[in-house]
């Protein structure tokens, strides 16, 4: 949703394209249910890959019902292609509204649950608590944003900053913690979860009547200038992996995953060929050392085998192998046998 209201803000801006109230509500509730998707996408792989299987599970039990809401409004539940230029492309259906406040009281409650589950679990504190750690100026020059700029005690928010669509109607706070580590962006993004569900419920008792979209706007046929044909994102995801090298420095292997996914939101976006042999320069060396492991593991296990086949070829099958006890002998534990049983 976040890459069609970009699409639409631009020409709106650019052509000074009014938005029904209506239509700009209907956006902002879709927004913010895929922020809470996107971020249910991000915390269950986190959660699996520092070793917590259970939450993951549970966390895409959520996300599918948020997918249910998706598909209901717009026909899809991924690539949704709804938003237009001063408007949307259809009006709320029937009852989704009751719905999707069915599922905001019910997610309310799965947060909490998430609490109990992940955040005072001592485990899962020991293995983020201090891990990653960015500071505020650090986050700024590295030109980090989201979730990875709120955990460094930067309060920056273009929701609140630039008041696009209509969050500047609805009561809310910007989630951030200063510590600048793995905990405190995990806690941003269950702060920005909670801030959400309060965003789309005020946003659904409020909804205005009217038109969602503008009948006015008017179309234009192409130019003939092609500098016009196409447009440049920031790709968040790939920025703020820009600063990974610097915060797997003196940290344990185990950590560099709890890093890796923290830098990312819920999937890599890459603008072009240029930037993925950017992300593969930035992840050479981890996966180098890995497979270097792997390798080394290989080669070891080999050796063992061979080791063993040359004893028993050199000794004879009699020989018990690494596995028998006390490295006695097939032909001394058959004697014992025999003796055991000659009474």
């Amino acid at each position: 949703m976040f890459t069609e209201a970009i699409t639409v803000n631009g020409p709106e801006q650019l052509g000074n394209i009014q938005v029904p109230k209506r239509a700009s509500y209907i956006r902002v509730i879709l927004l913010e249910l895929s922020r809470i998707a996107s971020h249910l996408l991000w915390l269950g792989p986190f959660m699996a890959d520092i070793g917590a299987q259970t939450p993951f599970f549970y966390i895409f039990r959520e996300r599918e019902l948020v997918y249910d809401l998706f598909e209901a409004a717009t026909g899809m539940r991924m690539m949704h292609n709804f938003f237009r230029i001063g408007g949307v492309a259809a009006d709320l259906p029937h009852g989704w509204i009751d719905k999707c406040l069915d599922f905001c009281d019910y997610f309310l409650t799965r947060v909490t649950e998430y609490q109990k589950l992940i955040t005072r679990n001592p485990i899962f504190l020991e293995r983020v608590e201090g891990v990653g750690i960015v500071g505020a100026e650090e986050a700024i020059n590295w030109g980090l944003s989201g979730p990875m700029l709120r955990a460094s005690g930067v309060q920056w928010d273009l929701r609140k900053v630039d008041h696009y669509e209509s969050y500047d109607e609805f009561d809310w706070e910007v989630p951030w913690q200063k510590e600048g580590d793995s905990l405190a962006r995990y806690l941003v993004r269950i702060g920005e979860m909670t801030e959400s569900i309060k965003i789309i419920q005020q946003a659904l008792e409020r909804i205005p009547g009217g038109p969602y979209e503008n009948l006015e706007t008017r179309h234009f046929d192409r130019e003939r200038d092609p500098e016009w044909d196409d447009f440049e994102y920031r790709f968040i995801s790939f920025i703020n992996l820009q600063i990974l090298p610097q915060l797997i420095k003196r940290m344990k292997l185990a950590d560099i995953m709890t890093i890796l996914v923290q830098a990312i939101n819920s999937f890599f976006r890459l603008e072009a060929l240029n930037e993925i042999y950017g992300i593969l320069w930035i992840l050479a060396p981890i996966l180098t050392l890995v497979l270097g492991i792997t390798i080394g593991v290989l080669v070891i296990v080999w050796l063992e085998r061979e080791i063993s086949a040359g004893l028993q070829q050199r000794i004879g099958p009699e020989y018990a192998g690494p596995l028998g006890e006390n490295g006695e002998t097939t032909k001394e534990g058959r004697a014992g046998l025999v003796q055991d049983s000659s009474y």
